[in-house]
């Protein structure tokens, strides 16, 4: 059964003639709604008086397009824009400010990478109301239900291993990582044995050779610094109390 993306929970009322007469703002977006209506949302991004838009094409031939219109009155800004095909949304509403758990499959050759994006709409926030963040991790990874904790850690000995699930295993090695890489803590558990496990965000801060971070290369714009989620033991963790 195919996930039905929860937009609902953060939509306004739907006026037809409203997402028409904003669509006429954009060429590209008039175009769209002509052929497309069904992919269109009001919502209120900032909580003023002018609906803004949220559009969404998962069967986009080329790749699945999400992005967010700002209505300025007599203009519509683009404030966000993903690629990719959306698995899961959680929608998180607190003091005003909303929080998008994005979970989206990405398009590339096994091993199947995927994007976590947590996007905050902080409507008190002026300039930069909407804040995104992007990380990477790999199908079949194990991911917490809720982050508990918000800990830095540093990695404290060489070729440690970044995994899909708190389990010793050869067939769960997402990657190898080293002396000094950094990143933080989001949950914790503790396995049958009494080992603990961290599950993590990776900085990817320092470079390494082909053999050690394998999966990504690491000596490319792309690959050097991207965030990696996975499961860390903690035998050698140095992290924050």
């Amino acid at each position: 059964m195919e996930y039905v993306i929860p937009w609902n929970q953060i939509e306004i009322s739907q006026n037809d003639s409203t997402l028409k007469s904003l669509c006429k703002l954009k060429p590209l977006l008039k175009f769209r709604h002509e052929n497309l209506p069904e992919l269109f949302h009001l919502i209120n991004l900032n909580n003023d008086l002018y609906p803004d838009i949220l559009f969404y094409w998962p069967d986009n031939s080329n790749e699945p397009i999400l992005e967010f219109y700002l209505n300025q009155g007599d203009n519509l800004a683009m404030v966000l824009e993903k690629r990719g095909k959306i698995t899961k949304l959680d929608i998180n509403r607190m003091n005003g400010q909303i929080s998008l758990n994005l979970y989206e499959v990405g398009y590339t050759s096994s091993p199947f990478l995927n994007r976590y994006h947590l996007i905050n709409i902080n409507p008190s926030q002026t300039d930069t109301f909407i804040s995104s963040d992007s990380y990477l991790y790999f199908g079949g990874t194990e991911i917490p239900q809720i982050f508990t904790l918000s800990k830095p850690f540093e990695v404290t000995q060489s070729k440690y291993r970044l995994r899909l699930s708190p389990l010793i295993s050869d067939s769960n090695i997402v990657c190898e990582l080293t002396m000094g890489d950094k990143g933080l803590a989001l949950a914790e558990k503790t396995d049958a044995t009494g080992r603990v496990w961290y599950f993590v965000i990776v900085e990817n801060n320092i470079r390494k050779s082909p053999n050690e971070f394998y999966y990504i290369d690491a000596e490319t714009p792309e690959g050097f610094n991207e965030k990696m989620m996975g499961w860390l033991s903690s035998r050698y963790l140095k992290i924050a109390k």
